[in-house]
């Protein structure tokens, strides 16, 4: 497996960073310390693990709308994003391993209008509140759930830019 060591980033200035298909496992802390411009950073087909490790290095880049960190290996978010993700329009989380999302997650993308959630191990939505802050969400995927009842789904309601909801093969109550 690769790792991103400190500071191998430091001052880029870029746009777009793929890094799809490495065998990454680790993004260290500092990373992408002092990353200036970049707009869209691509993740996926990776072995990320931890979440709370690739927020943490990820935070340090200002200005990020676009995160692809599907088909990883991530199971558990249960970290807020920090307040660096503010500017965030598109989350693919997308075919992990994912079974827990915390309730706070996602309140700080403030501006994200795409959330790929689906192909995880997902089985409830705990919170009615999860996407409450996510006012600008316009399309959310989410399929599999095991139990969803009527009264999450019309929590969604209260997200008045939400043009898709994708909850194929869910039990709904």
């Amino acid at each position: 497996y690769l790792k991103i060591g400190d500071y191998t980033f430091t001052n880029m200035r870029f746009a777009l960073l793929n890094l799809k298909n490495n065998n990454l496992r680790f993004l260290e802390m500092n990373s992408f310390l002092n990353v200036i411009k970049m707009i869209e950073i691509d993740l996926s087909f990776n072995r990320i693990l931890n979440f709370k490790q690739s927020l943490s290095a990820l935070e340090k880049i200002s200005g990020l709308e676009k995160l692809n960190l599907n088909y990883n290996l991530l199971q558990k978010i249960d970290t807020q994003f920090p307040l660096s993700f503010q500017n965030l329009k598109e989350l693919n989380l997308q075919d992990n391993i994912i079974w827990f999302i915390g309730d706070n997650t996602f309140k700080n993308l403030i501006h994200l209008e795409i959330l790929h959630l689906n192909g995880n191990n997902i089985k409830v939505i705990e919170s009615e509140e999860i996407f409450i802050k996510n006012q600008y969400l316009q399309l959310l995927y989410i399929n599999h759930l095991e139990l969803i009842d009527e009264s999450k789904i019309a929590s969604l309601e209260k997200l008045e830019n939400l043009k898709i909801l994708h909850l194929t093969n869910s039990n709904v109550k």
